[in-house]
């Protein structure tokens, strides 16, 4: 059995995120980069997204987060600060996909709110895939809260 260190998980989260974002491949990640990408991914506040971003992981605040910053700053999701935003910007998640406010969301919710991008069926596959733990093609609040912060943001 192959088990993933802590320390190498966060390894892991800040090359995927590296890879991800930083388009010009010079190892940080610029408010722009950020912008742009969230805003591929159908992000429908990537401005709002990306300065909670940036309030936490730039902690030098040069306006770049690099890879130490990445992976030190990762430990501050255990802050209740974050911890609280994170509580409400899943709050929110939940309200804008829950149609018919049941406390989850099904598929074809999540393809009603993805209906005017680009690639619904894509976005919803990368929702569950993300989120849908159980895989019982319904996401829950437990399970958005379980979910990996760095694929919140940056999908798959």
């Amino acid at each position: 059995m192959n088990v993933t260190s802590p320390i190498q998980q966060v390894r892991n989260d800040v090359k995927k995120m590296l890879k991800q974002f930083d388009t010009n491949k010079n190892k940080t990640i610029s408010f722009t980069e950020l912008v742009s990408h969230l805003e591929k991914t159908d992000s429908k506040n990537a401005i709002d997204t990306a300065n909670v971003m940036f309030m936490i992981l730039d902690s030098d605040n040069d306006g770049m987060i690099d890879v130490s910053e990445l992976a030190t700053q990762s430990e501050s999701f255990d802050d209740p600060r974050v911890q609280d935003r994170i509580k409400s910007e899943t709050a929110r998640l939940l309200k804008f996909f829950d149609k018919n406010q049941d406390g989850q969301v099904n598929r074809e919710e999540a393809l009603q709110a993805f209906s005017k991008s680009k690639n619904p069926e894509i976005q919803v596959d990368r929702l569950f895939a993300t989120y849908d733990r159980d895989h019982n093609n319904i996401i829950t609040i437990e399970e958005i809260r379980r979910g990996k912060f760095l694929e919140t943001f940056g999908g798959k």
